[in-house]
């Protein structure tokens, strides 16, 4: 619907590889998941990826991210791509340099 790719898959480490797999290079963490800096396997691209607990209205949340990604609102980071994996999705977005 909005240029997002979405998808399911068996594992994080199918999609993504950590930039510093002994810290597993988190960038923060808060009241809905954690963040990652890692790098796609199939873009090479290095990323942000926010690990998400999924809840019962998980689609509309998504719904939302990827309006608010389409029509780019300052200070919202571009996403890449959305993976479901058993109980959480991940989403993958710009990573903020500097």
């Amino acid at each position: 619907k909005y240029s997002i790719k979405v998808e399911r898959v068996d594992k994080f480490e199918d999609v993504y590889i950590f930039e510093d797999t002994k810290k597993k290079s988190t960038l923060g963490k808060g009241q809905y998941g954690h963040v990652f800096k890692c790098k796609n396997k199939s873009t090479q691209k290095i990323c942000a990826v926010k690990v998400v607990k999924r809840r019962v209205d998980y689609l509309r949340e998504i719904d939302h991210l990827a309006y608010l990604n389409k029509i780019r609102v300052p200070n919202v980071l571009p996403i890449y791509q959305i993976t479901f994996i058993d109980q959480t999705f991940e989403i993958a977005m710009e990573f903020p340099i500097g």
